[in-house]
């Protein structure tokens, strides 16, 4: 079962939030508690995506699908979700569970700046990624001191912000810092997040469920021809927000705004 934190009251609706690659959930629990001060009438479960924080490693099956079912399967123990909320990574997982058959009462999928369709090897988003596996697959473990990993990422050509926020994935251990994520896992996680197209779930919804995707207008992902095809959904599917790919920090008070007025209204 993956690992998950319940933030509120479960008799309120549940929304479930999913994490982007290399993450946690965790790093969204500070914007959770705001969006919770603003929406008590909502609960929230924080998931930790498999590969991902504390939640089993797995070296096979590790799918779109199979992260989606897990998300899915969360469900016999905490209730219901009546909507999904991903970044990223986490966005396309979501956009998966609009995909997978279900009886349950999922109203909303929301995908936060995360490319829907499948990127060819030469895409930059594919290049990036890949380059930021390479780095971290390069860091000699265990470590002594979580310094080591952020000087490290920094050489290689990471921001700082972006070292610095490696540093949260590492889990002490008698012999020194180790990666609490599992890399060969999320390796291949990432082949199959590249090979599938999912703009079917945004372009034909399932009546069932809505789909939504938020485009951080600041993001680097996405090409004219991705913004024209999200231009044609339906006005309440598409959203722009003016930040860059991590939104929730870069505008929290503007993501936050628009979430508490469309993500399950009052």
């Amino acid at each position: 079962m993956l690992h998950h934190v319940v933030i509120g009251d479960v008799s309120n609706p549940i929304v479930a939030v999913l994490h982007g690659i290399f993450g946690a959930g965790n790093n969204w629990r500070s914007f959770v508690q705001h969006w919770l001060r603003a929406r008590p009438d909502i609960c929230f479960v924080l998931v930790d995506l498999r590969n991902h924080g504390d939640s089993p490693h797995f070296d096979e099956d590790n799918t779109l699908a199979d992260c989606a079912q897990e998300v899915l399967d969360l469900q016999e123990v905490v209730g219901n979700f009546r909507a999904i909320v991903g970044h990223s990574f986490g966005g396309k997982v979501a956009l998966q569970c609009a995909a997978i058959p279900m009886l349950s009462d999922i109203e909303q999928i929301w995908a936060l700046d995360s490319y829907p369709g499948a990127l060819g090897a030469d895409d930059r988003d594919q290049n990036d990624v890949q380059s930021v596996l390479s780095w971290l697959r390069g860091v000699p473990m265990p470590v002594e001191r979580r310094s080591e990993v952020k000087d490290y990422l920094i050489a290689k050509g990471a921001t700082t912000m972006m070292a610095q926020w490696m540093t949260t994935n590492l889990s002490r251990t008698p012999e020194g810092f180790v990666w609490r994520f599992h890399l060969d896992g999320i390796a291949t996680m990432l082949q199959d997040y590249f090979q599938t197209d999912l703009w079917y779930t945004l372009e034909y919804p399932n009546p069932q469920t809505s789909t939504h995707l938020i485009r951080a207008l600041q993001s680097d992902r996405w090409e004219q021809a991705s913004v024209e095809r999200l231009e044609g959904l339906e006005d309440e599917q598409y959203h722009t927000l003016d930040a860059g790919h991590w939104l929730h920090v870069d505008n929290p008070e503007g993501l936050l705004a628009l979430l508490v007025e469309r993500v399950l209204p009052v």
